[in-house]
Formats: structure tokens, C-alpha cells, sequence
């Protein structure tokens, strides 16, 4: 039966399924940490990438709703003011 080696130790092949003992240092432990820890990291910036792309959306869309109804007033004015006139003062 052949072997295949592991850190701090040798397992015949097949290893991880329960085949003999298998002596791990510590450093698989490290990439597991640092794995998670990036796995966290991109969960909290896709997060706020999405909540500033909302923002983003909300803002534009008021702001356009704010230009339109400003622009419908501006081009109101002259029916408006030709439907109150002005009383002279006098």
C-alpha cells in the first residue's frame, strides 16, 4: 500500500477518508482561519456595495423627480400668471 505524505506525518493513500492517522501541525488551521476571515471580509463589502448602490439609485431617482416637477412649474409660469394677473398697486 503506497503513501502519501502529510505535514507532521505519513497515511496511506486515501487520506481524509479515515484511513490511518494523519498528524496535522497547525498550518492547515491557519488557511482554514484565513480563509474564513476573507470569506467574511468580501461578504461585509459586497454588503455595503449593495447598500451604497441603493443610496445611489434612491438619490438619482428623487433627484430626477425633483428636476421634472421643477421643470413642469418653470413652464407653467407664463398659463399661471396669465390666469392670476397681477392687481397694480396704485
Amino acid at each position: 500500500m503506497g503513501l502519501c505524505s502529510v505535514r507532521g506525518g505519513t497515511a496511506p493513500i486515501g487520506c481524509g477518508l479515515l484511513r490511518g492517522r494523519v498528524l496535522y501541525d497547525g498550518s492547515i488551521f491557519q488557511v482554514y482561519l484565513g480563509r474564513q476571515v476573507m470569506h467574511w471580509i468580501v461578504i461585509i463589502l459586497a454588503g455595503l456595495g449593495a447598500g451604497m448602490l441603493l443610496t445611489a439609485l434612491a438619490f438619482v431617482s428623487t433627484l430626477i423627480g425633483v428636476l421634472v416637477n421643477f421643470m413642469i412649474l418653470l413652464f407653467s409660469g407664463p398659463m399661471i400668471d396669465a390666469r392670476f394677473p397681477e392687481k397694480s398697486q396704485g
